[in-house]
Formats: structure tokens, sequence, C-alpha cells
């Protein structure tokens, strides 16, 4: 099955898939110390998430007007501005600190799964070709030896002497001896004369009256 077109096709294929999976490879290394940095923030991020609940939890509350449900009798403005602003600036802070290392990570899982894609891409393109020689295959190939052509003699309508000539002289003649014998011999056969009946005559009789 392996003929020269479908060695062809494999040859290409085989090198893209090759250099695909060295990409992949590539983009897995890269990727490994950035999730081990991110992993080494973790216990920091869920602190962090806590304390962006509780901020968006107060602003909800304020929204509301409802914000003394949590403050209770603390009634200093400024100081609830100062915590929250402070709080806010922690926040970012941490936030700025780990976004840039959430970037490189998006990136790199985008370029993985792109390198996915196309090595797929690539498999199906590699089962399309071994199909496309099966049914090759499969198709009848009509091989013939070539052989040369007998010479035969021409023959045309003007041709005198040929075989199928004597043939039609030989079998006239021998029509022609049968209908001389059977002319011949009808000219030698004498059938005698009939005389008609004895009522016809005396009905003739009678009709000339």
């Amino acid at each position: 099955m392996n003929t020269s077109t479908l060695a062809e096709e494999l040859e290409q294929l085989n090198i893209q898939i090759e250099q695909a999976r060295q990409k992949h490879d590539v983009l897995e290394r890269e990727l490994r110390p950035i999730e081990a940095e991110l992993e080494s923030y973790s216990a920091d991020r869920q602190r962090f998430d806590a304390l962006r609940d509780v901020c968006n939890a107060l602003d909800k509350l304020k929204e509301l007007k409802a914000d003394e449900l949590y403050w209770g009798g603390f009634s200093e403005t400024q100081n609830i501005a100062g915590i929250m602003e402070r709080a806010r600036g922690r926040l970012a802070g941490f936030e700025a600190e780990i976004g840039g290392i959430l970037e490189k990570q998006a990136s790199l899982r985008q370029q993985i799964n792109q390198s996915l894609d196309e090595l797929d891409i690539l498999e199906d393109d590699t089962r399309n070709a071994y199909d496309r020689e099966e049914r090759r295959q499969e198709e009848y190939v009509i091989e013939r030896e070539i052989s040369s052509v007998p010479d035969r003699e021409m023959v045309m309508p003007w041709t005198r002497e040929t075989e199928s000539e004597k043939r039609f002289r030989r079998y006239a003649s021998v029509a022609l001896l049968l209908c001389f014998f059977l002319s011949t011999s009808i000219a030698l056969i004498k059938l005698p004369v009939l005389k008609p009946p004895p009522w016809l005559s005396f009905r003739n009789a009678w009709s000339l009256y």
C-alpha cells in the first residue's frame, strides 16, 4: 500500500507533525514554572479573594443604605472610608503583582490549545491520506500487452478471383443447373385433358336458349 504518492504525502505530514509536537513541548516547558509560581501564591490568593468578597459585600450594603448593619455604632465616616481605601489598595497591589503571571499563563494555555488543534488536523490529514490510498488500490487498472497487428490481405469490391468470388460462382452454377433441370422436367410432363362433367355441359347448353 505504501506507494510513491502515499509516501510523499506522509513525508510532508510527518514533518509538520514533528514540528507541531516540538512546539507543544516547548510551550509545556514554559508553562510549568509559571504554574509553580502561581501555586506559591495559592494561600495569598485565597486570602485576597476573601478580602475582595468582603469589600464587595460592604459596597452592596452601602448602596442599600444598610452599612450600619455592619459598622454598628462606628460613626467616624472618615475612618470607615480610610479602612475601605486601604483594603482596596492592598487588593489592587496584589492583583497587579499576580496579574502579569496570570496573563502569561492564559497566553501559554491558548498557544498550547492551538498546537493541539493543529496536531488533530494533521492526524486527520494522515488518516485521509491512507483512505485515498485505499481507494486508489481498489480501482481497476487496465493493463494490456502491446502486440503487433497481423497483416491481412485487403479485399476491395473490385478485387477478382478472391475466395468469396469463387464461392459465389460455384453457388451460382449449382443454382443454374437446378433451374435447368426443373424447367426441363416440367416441360416433359404431360397432363391429361380434363373433361367437364355432364351436368356442367347440360347447363352450358341450356344457357344458349
